[in-house]
């Protein structure tokens, strides 16, 4: 998986903003790796700066910050924003949640072959996007 920035063609939204591009062809079902950070409950945030530091609700009250504690699966690009653009591409992977004794982990799936050099695209979900519109800071 190679870090790339999007250019705002099939999503304007996410215009600057970084992605992820498949270094190989990735075989459906493929495990792509843990989704990494640190776990933050709603009530531990504050309004400050957006919560679009690399986060991914993956549980009620509760999401996955991974600002400056992600790897490269936090830099996966929404498939859409929700926003009313119907030309977006289909999600290629999704979000796997698993809780054990200490928490909850989240790892990313491919839910399709995904061509060498394609973008590597998440549906975060309507309830993501309305969450966006509201501010936060991850200390």
């Amino acid at each position: 998986m190679e870090d790339i920035v999007c250019d705002g063609e099939e999503e304007p939204a996410l215009k600057g903003r970084h992605g992820v591009i498949a270094g190989c062809d990735i075989p459906k079902w493929t495990l792509l790796g843990h989704y990494a950070g640190r776990m933050v409950a709603e009530s531990e945030a504050s309004a400050t700066i957006p919560q679009d530091t690399y986060a991914v609700n993956i549980i009620p009250e509760w999401f996955i910050s991974g600002y400056r504690n992600g790897n490269v699966t936090s830099l996966i690009n929404a498939n859409t924003t929700y926003q009313g653009n119907t030309q977006c591409p289909p999600a290629n992977a999704s979000f796997l949640v698993h809780h054990h004794t200490n928490g909850y982990v989240a790892f990313v799936i491919s839910t399709n072959k995904i061509p060498h050099d394609n973008s590597i695209l998440l549906d975060y979900g309507e309830d993501y996007w309305a969450v966006m519109n509201r501010v936060y800071i991850i200390q």
